[in-house]
């Protein structure tokens, strides 16, 4: 399928996609009851990344609740993923080098020590730096076709990959 038959294939799904299930209502409540309790800690004017909205009901859900709030919404289907994070093997000796090599980087930039040092407690504990294979997993698992990286410098790693029957043609 072309660009242009997916998307008209999606329009013609979506347009019913609600009224098909909606005798799923309270379990779509039930997410907005929790989604909102997830969220509820957010500052005022909060910017949120939506990504797989398909019809978008969770994000006017969400667009009524906090009025206030900016909205970036992409829904992937038909289409290529370009995705970039830390990566790394961080239990592979690999990883002490890389990661000494972007602190020295960081610390060139003129990140201070207090600040360097947070970075690396953060990397340490709070931060998912996941193996590229997790990655490339991970996104094939989404619908996506043969993730190949494509970029790597340090600890960032890039990949590139189409969805499952794109035609970009």
């Amino acid at each position: 399928m072309n660009q242009d038959e997916i998307k008209s294939l999606f329009d013609q799904q979506a347009a019913g996609y609600d009224a098909q299930w909606a005798k799923t209502r309270p379990v779509r409540d039930c997410l907005h009851l929790i989604l909102e309790s997830a969220l509820a800690e957010l500052p005022s004017e909060a910017n949120i990344l939506c990504v797989g909205v398909g019809t978008g009901a969770e994000l006017a859900h969400l667009a009524r609740k906090w009025p206030e709030w900016r909205f970036t919404a992409v829904d992937p289907s038909g289409g290529i993923l370009a995705s970039s994070d830390l990566s790394s093997d961080v239990e592979s000796p690999e990883y002490e080098v890389l990661l000494r090599a972007w602190m020295n980087m960081m610390s060139a930039s003129g990140v201070p020590p207090e600040g360097m040092e947070r970075m690396r407690k953060a990397y340490a504990n709070d931060v998912g730096v996941l193996p590229p294979g997790e990655v490339s997993s991970i996104i094939l698992a989404s619908g996506f076709e043969s993730a190949v990286q494509f970029f790597q410098a340090g600890l960032i790693r890039g990949w590139i990959s189409k969805r499952a029957g794109f035609d970009a043609a």
